[in-house]
């Protein structure tokens, strides 16, 4: 089948962020058992304004061949390593280079579900309040020129200065959407290890002893995929 562990794997025919991940009109989605319907759901793998958490799921599979093996891929018709993450979004405002450093996100993500929105505030005239979902962070910040130059938290990998657009006061609210490069393979694994729906279905599929003995976060989580991928089987 052509691209048969991005369609096994999410269990769905198209309808993906972006256009490379092509639709499949010969590909029929399986129903799906309860199991697989939470475990996809906590996954992330229905998540249509992303393709994220997909390709953590393909990353995984094709770094092993011989877990690729069980899919039996005929042809696959994107490249992995051709792929370019979503642009960095920031508004109101951009972020801009310093004499010191080029603007960049290198965030190194730690949850799961992946934080992607981030919100920036105002706490004084001399402080910025970082957002991450259930993290807030503060930074020490200083106005020059309409231009704020922060002292990023250093876990939060940012290099650069905030050109803003308009007065920087108590109002200001400022988003940033980021998709991080890596990918959180060991906190799946810290979470899936307690969860029934997942030592159900790689138990009944056989993939269980594997997992536990596999050597990495990403080849358990390889192993995860496909357990829920079910390839050899039509059930």
């Amino acid at each position: 089948m052509t691209n048969a562990v991005l369609h096994l794997v999410t269990n769905r025919a198209g309808n993906f962020h972006h256009p490379s991940l092509a639709s499949a009109v010969s590909f029929s989605p399986r129903a799906e058992t309860e199991d697989e319907q939470s475990l996809r759901t906590f996954l992330q793998l229905r998540d249509t304004t992303t393709d994220y958490y997909v390709l953590g799921a393909l990353n995984s599979i094709y770094a092993f061949p011989e877990i690729l093996a069980e899919f039996g891929e005929t042809q696959r018709t994107f490249n992995l390593s051709r792929w370019r993450k979503d642009s960095d979004t920031f508004y109101p405002g951009k972020f801009v280079n310093t004499n010191a450093h080029v603007f960049s996100v290198q965030r190194v993500p730690n949850e799961f579900p992946v934080d992607m929105e981030w919100l920036l505030s105002r706490v004084d005239s001399q402080t910025l309040k970082i957002q991450l979902a259930s993290h807030t962070y503060y930074a020490s910040a200083r106005l020059s020129n309409n231009i704020l130059y922060v002292e990023w938290p250093e876990e939060l990998g940012i290099q650069g200065a905030i050109q803003l657009d308009g007065e920087w006061n108590a109002s200001t609210l400022m988003h940033l959407y980021h998709t991080p490069v890596g990918f959180p393979y060991s906190k799946i694994v810290e979470y899936v290890v307690h969860r029934d729906d997942a030592r159900r279905l790689m138990t009944g599929r056989g993939y269980m002893s594997h997992f536990f003995s596999a050597q990495s976060d990403i080849e358990k989580c390889a192993l995860l995929y496909t357990a829920l991928a079910a390839p050899t089987s039509n059930a």
